[in-house]
């Protein structure tokens, strides 16, 4: 009688942890449904929820999105790097025609890691100041369809 007794209770602890992992844990499926961001609208469809760590990352991204310069005229010559990362797995990417539209700022691209990562140095000459009422902006063409120009606006803090 005695290990009927213990094989029961080996069996409800086994249950009851089973059911914690399963119901509880915040990686489980049960804990994604309340922080869904996205729900299906179709009478047809049951609901679907995705998880808000799961977000997509843009096929391809450029950091800084934009850049301050400081104010105008600049004492020194400047540098600044843009990195351009392709996020996709399989296409390579192709960059040109990188320009500013203003004269004196050198371009130049360097591909890091062929197709997937690359890095823009502006280069901003000593006196440089942003012509006023004009945009300025860090212009290059892709490869890819979807995202056909790549654009870093440039801005000068007034004084």
């Amino acid at each position: 009688m005695k290990s009927k007794f213990t094989i029961y209770i080996l069996l409800v602890a086994a249950l009851i942890v089973f059911a914690k992992i399963f119901w509880q844990n915040d990686d489980s499926y049960q804990s994604y449904q309340s922080r869904g961001i996205l729900k299906t609208e179709g009478t047809n469809t049951p609901k679907a929820d995705v998880p808000q760590e799961a977000s997509v990352p843009p096929t391809i991204s450029a950091t800084p999105a934009d850049i301050l310069l400081p104010p105008a005229p600049l004492p020194n010559g400047l540098m600044i790097s843009i990195a351009i990362q392709n996020n996709t797995a399989t296409n390579l990417l192709r960059l040109s025609e990188p320009t500013v539209n203003v004269p004196g700022v050198g371009v130049e691209i360097r591909e890091l890691q062929p197709g997937k990562f690359f890095m823009a140095q502006l280069g901003f000459p000593q006196g440089f100041a942003a012509p006023p009422g004009q945009q300025v902006e860090f212009r290059v063409k892709t490869s890819d369809p979807n995202v056909p120009v790549i654009r870093v606006p440039v801005k000068q803090m007034s004084r």
